[in-house]
């Protein structure tokens, strides 16, 4: 999200045109917020009744748009689920992600199958497949219902689903429900969209079974007790665990892994399209120790071309720069262009999450999950 919108909605920005713009937005918040609390009724009084899945299921989620780190976090819980003998699967929305024929692999032959097979494929998926090695079925749908019957029909030793963003979608039974609050913008300026930056009330905290503080190492520890103070007043319970997340190496064009000091020796040029640019240039400038970074924020989702992916390298090489950009990025990177030819170096950091508290409890929430795994 742009430095323009987030100024616009804290309130920083108090240009004529913004307090105007405000102002609309203000009113379209009201019809927002009853959609929402509508659509939270007909669950809460069992009109609508979510679908169990064949397999338990773990949702991680968040009620502000934009990032909170749940891609670092999947990947983490994906690996600690392994770690205990869980054969996990990842079921995406599929957001801005565009209909293909479905093309999982099956783990035994079946020419024929019954089960609908329309997916969704979207940057999410690239990088989640990419960093599985085919490991671990990943399935974009924004019908989640019909991507786990997918799943479970070509990939049976799946026991346990993880759903990416699932939090206000509750047409799906979860067994555990994990929300990820950001510490730099924990409660999206207080505000329901589309006038701030909250997809429900915070009240509807209540529903989860646990919060885990995200980016708690960017704060100061006394701002981290109060945001934990108000979690604890919204939802009667302390959060469950707080987690830092690090850049620990830097990725070339060919995965080779490069120590954080390269950064010190280049002059980055930094071009992305997620959901918080910002956090990705303040870390940048961090492991740089460089005041400013060039950077090229684009929309969450982008659509590159390779047209374009020649012109940031074509600057980079003029101005002698070094091009880094995000994982995320580079999966939809890598397939557009000869990168062995590349002009100018292509770094992307190598993120790693590590628990500042609550690991532990964590763990046993996960235990408990996969207790409940049909035997």
């Amino acid at each position: 999200m742009s430095h323009r919108v987030l100024d616009l909605l804290s309130g920083r920005d108090r240009s004529l045109p913004s307090r105007l713009l405000c102002g609309v937005l203000s009113c379209l918040t009201p019809p927002y917020r009853a959609v929402v609390a509508l659509r939270n009724l007909m669950f809460d009084f069992g009109i609508r009744r979510p679908h169990a899945l064949p397999r338990p299921v773990i949702s991680v989620g968040n009620v502000t748009t934009g990032g909170t780190g749940k891609t670092p976090l999947v990947i983490e819980l994906v690996r600690r689920l392994e770690a205990m003998g869980a054969r996990p699967a990842v079921l995406l929305r599929g957001y801005h992600g565009y209909r293909v024929k479905a093309t999982i692999p099956a783990e035994s032959p079946e020419p024929e199958s019954t089960v609908p097979a329309p997916r969704y494929h979207s940057d999410e998926q690239t990088m989640y497949e990419a960093v599985f090695e085919g490991r671990v079925p990943v399935a974009a749908d924004p019908d989640r219902i019909r991507s786990a019957r997918w799943v479970v029909t070509h990939h049976p030793g799946v026991d346990i689903f993880l759903l990416d963003d699932a939090f206000q979608r509750r047409q799906v039974r979860r067994d555990l429900d994990l929300v990820l609050i950001d510490a730099t913008r924990p409660f999206g300026f207080d505000r329901l969209l589309p006038r701030g930056l909250l997809r429900e009330p915070m009240a509807n905290l209540q529903r989860a079974d646990a919060i885990i503080i995200t980016h708690a190492d960017e704060i100061e520890p006394a701002q981290l007790e109060a945001l934990k103070q108000r979690l604890i007043t919204i939802t009667g319970r302390p959060p469950v665990a707080a987690v830092a997340h690090h850049w620990a190496g830097l990725r070339d064009v060919d995965d080779r892994i490069l120590p954080l000091t390269e950064l010190m020796k280049v002059d980055p040029y930094a071009v992305c399209g997620i959901a918080n640019p910002p956090a990705f240039a303040q870390a940048l400038r961090r492991h740089s120790g460089r005041e400013h970074i060039e950077l090229r924020a684009l929309a969450d989702h982008h659509h590159y071309t390779a047209r374009e992916l020649r012109q940031y390298l074509a600057q980079a090489e003029k101005a002698g720069q070094v091009l880094v950009t995000t994982d995320k990025d580079w999966a939809k990177w890598k397939p557009l262009l000869d990168w062995s030819t590349a002009p100018a170096p292509v770094y992307r950091p190598v993120l790693e999450l590590t628990f500042i508290e609550g690991e532990a409890a964590l763990t046993r929430l996960l235990q408990q999950t996969l207790a409940t795994r049909p035997q």
